[in-house]
């Protein structure tokens, strides 16, 4: 069954990022190994990105999105756009 794409709009960095695609996994029932696989990554790595011990590249963390069947989109937020975080304000 073909799942159609979905939009979530996240504006975090890369860690938080990888914590919500992991919840989203978790939710749908999809294995670490079952993800990385259709991410073409190991299941290793993935294990690494979901406990923080290391950062994926925002190339990994859009195939990972894709491979959930989520859009993946980067939008840079220019400074008077970010709140006192420093992260961009969603509209």
């Amino acid at each position: 069954m073909q799942e159609r794409s979905r939009e979530v709009e996240i504006v975090a960095p890369v860690p938080v990022l990888i914590r919500h695609l992991m919840i989203y996994r978790m939710k749908r029932g999809i294995s670490q190994t079952e993800l990385a696989r259709r991410a073409r990554i190991s299941q290793s790595q993935l294990c690494d990105y979901e406990n923080g011990r290391h950062t994926p590249s925002v190339k990994v963390v859009e195939d990972l999105a894709r491979a959930l069947g989520l859009e993946f989109q980067l939008v840079i937020t220019p400074p008077e756009d970010q709140d006192e975080s420093g992260y961009g304000i969603a509209a």
